[in-house]
């Protein structure tokens, strides 16, 4: 059995779960950029590829946030985070199709 957690205020968890989850996007799409630029993609082909995973990828690093979370009883940091998560996932699909509504498929 995990040890009860400090008492933590429900305000900090929530913005922690929030934080760490965008930050992490962050860090995924400077990842994709230098990555692509190894293979000399331009930047273009590379913040497409990025939108086009971030929702997929984001569950690499946010399924382990996640099953931590649920092991330390950490409640609002947990709820907080699938959140966070949503509103990236919703807003990369906005974004995308209004991308293809405007310019087409062949974008």
């Amino acid at each position: 059995m995990p040890a009860e957690p400090a008492a933590r205020k429900p305000a900090v968890e929530i913005f922690f779960g929030f934080a760490l989850v965008w930050l992490l996007n962050i860090v995924q799409l400077a990842f994709a950029q230098l990555w692509a630029y190894q293979w000399t993609w331009t930047f273009l082909s590379t913040s497409w590829f990025s939108r086009q995973f971030l929702g997929f990828t984001q569950l690499f690093y946010l399924v382990p946030i996640l099953i931590y979370a649920h092991r330390q009883r950490r409640t609002y940091f947990f709820a907080s985070a699938v959140v966070a998560a949503s509103i990236t996932f919703l807003f990369t699909t906005a974004c995308w199709e209004l991308e293809h509504s405007l310019f087409g498929a062949g974008s």
